[in-house]
């Protein structure tokens, strides 16, 4: 249930935008990946990329650990998409008895 209102405010019309609804949920879901990608991103430059930069003993190894980091950015950027796409929602009314 997203909310009661009367005949009154169904006939002035509704703001969903505030209320607890699918496409809230949807929105939230959208958001967590987001900060999911931008903490990765942030990550892989902040902590690995520029602090190991010039260090001789990490650049063997730096290519491939930044490369895995990057397929897994992709896939959370993937996954945003899929979730941000648009979804179909029926809402009922029900008289109150």
């Amino acid at each position: 249930e997203i909310g009661s209102f009367t005949k009154e405010q169904l006939a002035a019309g509704i703001n969903l935008a505030p209320m607890a609804t699918p496409m809230l949920r949807q929105a939230q879901i959208v958001h967590t990946l987001t900060q999911m990608r931008a903490n990765l991103r942030n990550a892989r430059w902040r902590d690995l990329q520029v602090p190991n930069a010039k260090e001789k003993a990490a650049q063997p190894l730096l290519p491939a650990v930044l490369k895995d980091l990057d397929t897994a950015a992709d896939d959370l950027t993937k996954a945003q998409r899929s979730a941000a796409q648009p979804r179909s929602h029926r809402f009922v009314l029900v008289p109150k008895p």
